[in-house]
This record gives structure tokens, C-alpha cells and sequence, in this order.
């Protein structure tokens, strides 16, 4: 066993007395604390009820962010059947749809065995699309169509 000095234990010993007077004062402490100002025990129901009257009832694939600054984009959407990652909506908020701009597409050819004139008259259509961007941050989330319909590969998808 090691010994110690004199100066040792006395030091111990005030720490032992300071620790003891501090614990004395906490429990003479009675009065309690008012509530945080800005904390309300019931806001997480709050967010849960607004958030289904937003949705008005229906379900969704996912809920959609956008990847920049994970502002909500859409709440209803439909994923699509086949490209893991690529969501299809109607609705979507917080986004800016850039008409000035096109981003052109030719569509495939979904027939198979028709005559070549059908194959060149389809080559020759194509879909115009208008960039999607986030109205938070600018990001860009996909394209809307022509038929105003959203086309969203760019986003972060959480269960809805």
C-alpha cells in the first residue's frame, strides 16, 4: 500500500467536504424550474395531425425530399414500376418548374413487328419536359411533362 502525505489527504479530504456542501445546496433547491419557453409536450401530435390533414386520408409510396436541404417536396406519389428510385405525382410543393427550359426525349418504340413507316413517323415525335428544381435550394429533382404530371429521380424517399 502506497502511503500518503499529509498534504495528500488533507487535499482528498477538502474534496470529499466540497462535493459533500454542494450536494447540501442542490437539495436545498425545492423551487422548481419553470418549463422551457419554447417546449410543448404535445407538438410531435400536432405535426402527426397536421401532417394527415395535408394528406387528406390517402396513401403513398414514399414521402419525397429533396437531396439538398431535405425540404419536403411531395407527399403523395406513386413509385414507378419498374426504376428503383424514380417517383411519378401530380401534386408536389416547395419546387419551381422552369417552363423557359425543355429537355427533349424520344420516345421508344413500345410496338414491336409493326411496319417501318409507323417506327419513323414515332422516331420522329418527342416528349418535351421541363426541368423540376427545389425552391429551397435550387436542386434539381427531376422534370414535369406536358401534361403537368412530375417525374421526380433526384430525391430522397422515406415510408409514408
Amino acid at each position: 500500500m502506497v502511503a500518503r502525505s499529509k498534504q495528500e489527504e488533507q487535499s482528498a479530504s477538502e474534496d470529499e467536504e466540497y462535493w459533500d456542501e454542494e450536494d447540501e445546496e442542490e437539495a436545498d433547491d425545492t423551487v422548481p424550474e419553470p418549463p422551457p419557453e419554447f417546449y410543448d409536450p404535445d407538438l410531435d401530435d400536432k405535426d402527426a395531425a397536421w401532417v394527415r390533414r395535408q394528406r387528406g386520408g390517402r396513401e403513398s409510396d414514399a414521402i419525397l425530399s429533396c437531396p439538398g436541404c431535405l425540404t419536403t417536396v411531395c407527399l403523395d406519389c406513386q413509385q414507378h414500376a419498374n426504376k428503383e428510385g424514380q417517383f411519378r405525382a401530380m401534386f408536389c410543393t416547395n419546387v419551381r418548374v422552369d417552363k423557359s427550359k425543355t429537355v427533349n426525349s424520344t420516345m421508344p418504340s413500345h410496338r414491336k413487328g409493326k411496319r417501318r413507316r409507323d417506327d419513323q413517323e414515332q422516331a420522329g415525335q418527342e416528349e418535351v419536359f421541363y426541368p423540376v428544381n427545389c425552391d429551397v435550394c435550387s436542386a434539381h429533382l427531376g422534370v414535369q411533362d406536358a401534361e403537368e404530371v412530375f417525374h421526380l429521380y433526384h430525391v430522397v424517399a422515406s415510408s409514408a
